[in-house]
């Protein structure tokens, strides 16, 4: 169960940390924070909770996210994300895709491939709009 654990916390935290959004931006930051499943294998609930360095161009502090992780298949759906800025602003949205090993020797580091759409936002990101993979 622990490998398990920390390999949803690799696709969690590869697919959160790594998004282009919108066209020319790639944001990508170090995150730090907890993780929780509940639900049983193979279909789990992941919720995320995270602080985000605030060296990212978008000067995001943290992030919370929910998903359902198929630890069988590697699908990813019903993901839903809301990043909060130092200022409070927040921007959301929701993203679906799936995770294989990079390597089946040794299933801990995954390729993830995803959709996202921001949703909306507060603040500087009201109104905000786009999607991406």
């Amino acid at each position: 169960m622990r490998q398990l654990r920390f390999l949803l916390l690799a696709l969690c935290v590869m697919f959160l940390t790594a998004q282009p959004l919108s066209a020319g931006i790639f944001f990508e930051a170090e995150t730090s924070g907890t993780f929780s499943t509940s639900g049983e294998p193979p279909l789990l609930t992941v919720d995320i909770i995270h602080t985000v360095d605030s060296s990212n161009p978008f000067q995001f502090a943290s992030m919370v996210a929910q998903q359902q992780a198929n630890v069988v298949t590697g699908e990813i759906s019903d993901g839903t994300f809301t990043f909060t800025d130092v200022n409070n602003d927040t921007m959301f949205g929701t993203y679906s895709g799936f995770a294989v090993p990079r390597d089946p020797n040794n299933p801990v580091v995954l390729d993830v491939f995803s959709t996202f759409q921001v949703t909306g936002g507060t603040g500087q990101f009201a109104g905000l709009s786009f999607s991406g993979t």
